[in-house]
């Protein structure tokens, strides 16, 4: 009696662990499901930010575009565009542009007289660095260093010969 009450008694041990198992397993799927769940949901809402943003920065262009549409249609705006980027005149008009702002004003450097720029370009002229000069004046610069350069190389093929 005593042998046969022994397997019975393990049986019922037996059926626990394998229904905590298989529950287990089910919580297990279960979460797999709801994570897989919350991974789709996150993503899904970090593209509907994403599209928001780019849904506002398209509205800021197109706003910004349609600002340029009526600026174009505004004749005065036509004007002073022409007159800015492409150096139209008026008939009667006389055109003046001013090359070097910078010597226009009187002042070698930056907008705010820094003294170090004022240094920089006085050491360079003392230095013996050529001047940016106009076109002519630089063509008519070289003019004259090549008839100097002319000038020695005679000098030098005729104290050479004799």
């Amino acid at each position: 009696m005593n042998s046969s009450t022994t397997p019975s008694a393990s049986r019922p041990k037996r059926k626990p662990v394998l229904s905590l198992v298989i529950a287990l397993l089910i919580v297990l799927a279960g979460l797999t499901q709801l994570l897989a769940t919350v991974h789709t949901y996150a993503t899904n809402v970090s593209e509907l930010n994403s599209l928001r943003a780019q849904e506002s920065s398209l509205q800021q262009k197109k706003e910004d575009l349609e600002n340029d549409i009526s600026r174009w249609n505004d004749k005065a705006y036509v004007v002073s565009q022409a007159r800015e980027r492409l150096g139209f005149i008026f008939p009667g008009e006389t055109s003046v542009m001013v090359l070097n702002v910078e010597k226009a004003n009187g002042s070698s450097g930056s907008a705010n007289g820094d003294s170090e720029t004022k240094d920089e370009d006085s050491s360079a002229t003392s230095s013996g660095e050529s001047q940016t000069l106009p076109w002519y004046e630089e063509l008519q610069y070289s003019f004259k260093q090549a008839d100097k350069q002319k000038n020695i190389s005679d000098e030098k093929f005729q104290n050479g010969s004799s």
